[in-house]
């Protein structure tokens, strides 16, 4: 199954909502990056975050763990 996983489907019959779905994901990162600065924990190595290649890259550690700090606003 995890091999197959297509959540938008591929060709002239993909999902219609496929580009509103890609406009709110860059939005709502956006958000987030002007909002919070965002830091790799001590315990993130180069070798936590190496690549394995699946249907997708994913790091070996299958996560990455990040720290959210609130940016100071004038």
């Amino acid at each position: 199954m995890k091999a197959n996983f297509l959540p938008f489907s591929v060709g002239p019959r993909n999902c219609a909502g496929m580009n509103l779905a890609n406009l709110e994901l860059r939005l709502h990162i956006g958000t987030i990056l002007r909002k919070y600065e965002v830091i790799a924990p001590p315990q993130t190595t180069r070798e936590s975050l190496k690549m394995e290649e699946y249907f997708f890259l994913t790091p070996t550690s299958h996560k990455i763990d990040l720290l959210f700090k609130r940016k100071l606003t004038l």
